[in-house]
């Protein structure tokens, strides 16, 4: 079987098929290498890097003239970081002087505008008389107290009236 003939046994819908599982299948392997190669150079690499760079033994002209221009660049960097917080100190402590300038003004108008009395007025010593207007009504006679009259007593012997001894 030649190859023209095993190449026409598909139709281009097979040969787009396949070609696509194809592209999916290396993205997944690139995207895979690329997660377990790790990320770009973070902080402790470079550290790391730095570090070697200076325990190397200087052998020649060119690295001790690298290290003196990396040292110059470093001095340079630390001034210019040190220079800024200087200029932030300073307009931190202009904006204090300023906060505690309007403070005090504020403070002065408001003393000036407050009326302290030196003592206090005396309380009202006597109690105040309400005068009512209106007549209070006329009191009337209460009626006298009507008596109630006796219990009567029970006459006969038997049964629950009169007085009971049972001593004996």
């Amino acid at each position: 079987m030649s190859v023209l003939e095993f190449a026409r046994q598909y139709t281009l819908r097979e040969y787009t098929a396949v070609l696509a599982v194809a592209l999916i299948g290396a993205a997944g392997v690139v995207f895979m290498l690329s997660a377990a190669g790790g990320g770009s150079a973070g902080g402790e690499t470079i550290a790391l890097k730095r570090e070697a760079l200076r325990s190397a033994p200087v052998g020649s002209v060119r690295s001790v003239e690298a290290q003196a221009l990396a040292a110059k660049r470093r001095a340079a960097e630390r001034a210019r970081i040190l220079a800024e917080r200087r200029r932030l100190r300073a307009i931190r402590a202009e904006r204090a002087e300023r906060r505690a300038a309007a403070a005090a003004r504020a403070r002065a108008s408001s003393a000036r505008r407050t009326v302290v009395r030196s003592a206090p007025r005396p309380a009202a010593s006597a109690p105040i008389r309400v005068v009512n207007p209106t007549p209070a009504p006329a009191s009337k006679p209460k009626p006298a107290p009507v008596s109630a009259p006796a219990p009567k007593k029970s006459v006969s012997g038997g049964g629950g009236g009169g007085n009971f001894d049972d001593s004996g």
